[in-house]
């Protein structure tokens, strides 16, 4: 039977009715109104899709399936700037997509935001949430390829973030998960490259981190990334490629870390472990958490052997020596820190955005990848305190043109660190061509 007016009960055999099911009313074509109870907690995607006679309440340039306090459905192609009502529950999917908002306020009545209900937004720069939100779920697509959106807090009403649901945002660079939310699904901030500060609340309620939730968060930087207590499992390259992820916590409910979740975290190199997993350093299993560990510690209590410097410098303390493993900061002209001797540790500077490094006297070593993929990087120099280079350590840094060495000469190429002999470099210029695959030696 078809209703021109459809109310939606609040109950059913006494039990509440809390949500409108996924294209529960698809195609209904002789609803005009729709009623809908204050039980209802979440509508899902294209719940009235094609219902081609329903009615609107419109407000400024926004379409509300019901009252102005029940579903948002759509706004005016193209939008520039929109005042969301006081009292509205729900933004349906695809409510603004592609449109030119700068800022979105979310009142504190909202209750879901529907999939790809902000979608390419490529202007948005800021999302607001009132002082009480309301707001239970993140749709998917949400957010995604709303690539100018710089910072995030989610409130801690908020209890599932969909797939994919700020996926491409290139700029975001601050994301806070707040306390409520149980899951983060699966690419939900996949490929945000600027993600530098992630933070979870350590009380909260997570429990799942969905498959490539974090992948390819190149940015993203932390001597002891603190995963929540509540957390039980990691899946699939979650964390895939975040180069900057130095140390980790992992809780001790956490049961289960998928394959591949921390594959390419190249400089991973301490795990805090208080789970029931067996994580060793340099094993490949869990996820390959410890793949290249150095320390893994079963007590938070323990030391680190990471320290940040006051200008974003991390330095790394292993096997009685010193190494730079990272930089925090923003500049990109570097001239690196001087004072007692260290070296380059394994990707030390690789993936950045560096346009020119200085290397003092007090650098000894400069280790494999160090400088790897900077590919704005033009002028390097090198003091005289530099004895081992690295394989690849200037890989794919194809505008680097002015190459300085305080010693120039003396240099061998070998196939191995410790070697003693081994071929004569000629020129600084061939190291970098000719000898990229070969550790160099000065005598």
């Amino acid at each position: 039977m078809i209703f021109s007016i459809l109310y939606i009960p609040g109950t059913h055999n006494d039990l509440p009715v809390t949500s409108i099911g996924e294209g529960a009313f698809r195609d209904w074509g002789r609803i005009t109104q729709v009623v809908i109870p204050d039980s209802i907690t979440r509508i899902g995607d294209d719940a009235f899709d094609g219902c081609s006679n329903l009615e609107y309440t419109e407000s400024g340039d926004c379409y509300y399936i019901g009252n102005v306090s029940d579903l948002l459905a759509r706004a005016d192609e193209g939008i520039s700037s929109c005042t969301i009502e006081d009292g509205t529950r729900f933004i349906g999917n695809d409510a603004f997509a592609n449109s030119d908002l700068a800022s979105v306020s979310i009142p504190d009545s909202v209750r879901g935001i529907g999939g790809t209900a902000f979608y390419e937004n490529e202007s948005l720069t800021q999302i607001t949430f009132g002082s009480d939100p309301s707001l239970m779920y993140i749709g998917e697509n949400a957010f995604s390829g709303c690539v100018a959106l710089t910072s995030l807090e989610i409130p801690d009403s908020v209890v599932t973030i969909g797939s994919r649901a700020f996926e491409g945002c290139e700029a975001l660079a601050s994301v806070t998960i707040g306390a409520g939310v149980t899951e983060i699904g699966a690419y939900a901030f996949s490929s945000d490259s600027a993600l530098k500060d992630l933070r979870f609340e350590q009380d909260g309620e997570l429990t799942v981190i969905g498959n490539y939730a974090f992948n390819n968060c190149f940015a993203l930087c932390s001597t002891n990334l603190r995963l929540p207590s509540s957390l039980e499992s990691i899946g699939q390259s979650a964390f895939f490629a975040c180069y900057g992820l130095l140390g980790i916590t992992l809780p001790e409910s956490l049961t289960s870390i998928s394959s591949g979740a921390f594959s390419g975290c190249n400089k991973l190199v301490e795990v805090y472990d208080l789970s029931p997993l067996t994580i060793v350093p340099g094993e490949n299993g869990n996820g390959g958490v410890a793949d290249n560990a150095k320390y893994v510690y079963t007590a938070d209590s323990v030391q680190s052997a990471l320290s940040e410097d006051d200008n974003g410098y991390v330095f790394f303390e292993y096997a009685n020596e010193k190494w730079l493993i990272a930089y925090f900061g923003e500049d990109t002209e570097l001239s690196l820190p001087t004072g007692e001797a260290y070296g380059l540790y394994t990707h030390a500077l690789s993936m950045g955005d560096y346009t020119s490094i200085v290397v003092p006297d007090n650098v000894t070593k400069i280790n494999d990848y160090a400088f790897m993929s900077n590919y704005r990087l033009s002028s390097l120099t090198a003091g005289s305190g530099v004895r081992l280079i690295g394989k690849n350590a200037f890989n794919a840094c194809p505008a680097l043109d002015l190459v300085t060495f305080e010693v120039s000469n003396g240099w061998i190429a070998a196939s191995s660190a410790t070697a003693t002999t081994g071929e004569t470099v000629i020129s600084p210029g061939s190291m970098f061509n000719d000898y990229r695959n070969y550790y160099l030696i000065r005598k």
